[in-house]
């Protein structure tokens, strides 16, 4: 049952993180509805909500699944080193997903420079929802 609960943990965290994800697309979409590939991939009155459909869709289908995995990769975890830490039930859960964004951002940085900030939005909620928010869900 412990690991139905992390499972269904899983997929709650990634529901919110489709959510915080479609709020940082939104506000970016507005922004880049002036860059010279957006004008020529959409007409000028296609709305924005028309575009953000799509993207709603793809983040939570996306982040669901990654959460369900995730819920499973927490359920691994506590049953074979169940130590708390960091701020989290799972000390090496945590830190793992700390270090994988962390590995994720350094060479996306660089490469988006004038998208660091919902870049770095986006990081920090994938550890705080998923690194911190699923194993208190799951406890």
């Amino acid at each position: 049952m412990e690991g139905v609960r992390a499972v269904f943990a899983g997929f709650a965290a990634g529901y919110v993180m489709g959510l915080a994800s479609l709020a940082v697309a939104a506000l970016y979409l507005i922004r880049l509805r002036q860059h010279p590939w957006v004008k020529r991939a959409f007409p000028p009155e296609t709305s924005p909500l028309l575009l953000l459909v799509p993207l709603s869709v793809l983040f939570f289908l996306t982040w669901t699944l990654l959460g369900l995995l995730l819920g499973a990769l927490f359920h691994l975890l506590e049953s074979s080193a169940p130590a708390g830490g960091l701020a989290s039930p799972n000390r090496a859960y945590t830190g793992i997903l700390i270090l994988l964004t962390a590995a994720a951002l350094v060479p996306l940085l660089p490469l988006l420079r004038g998208y660091r900030l919902p870049l770095l939005a986006v990081a920090a909620a994938f550890v705080a929802i998923f690194g911190y928010g699923l194993p208190y869900l799951a406890a």
